[in-house]
């Protein structure tokens, strides 16, 4: 009768972990897909922000350019006026 019950006792374990290693392998697909998709936005968000500094600093060089311009075309506007 002893023997019974420990033997019973040892499947009801045997099920209990394996359900919860199932559940525990379930939970960390979920949680494994969930970082991979923050990762695919966080390289999205760098990519993103390096093509907006780049943009701002080739911007930044042509208003520069045009500065330049504008301060040789009036040092030419007085010299010839």
């Amino acid at each position: 009768s002893e023997q019974r019950i420990n033997k019973n006792l040892d499947v009801r374990i045997a099920a209990s972990e394996s359900m919860l290693l199932r559940e525990l392998d379930r939970v960390h697909s979920k949680l494994q897909e969930k970082i991979e998709d923050v990762q695919k936005n966080m390289d999205e968000l760098n990519q993103y922000y390096r093509i907006t500094r780049l943009e701002n600093d080739c911007t930044q060089i042509v208003l520069q350019k045009i500065e330049q311009i504008d301060k040789r075309l009036e040092a030419l506007e007085k010299r010839s006026a």
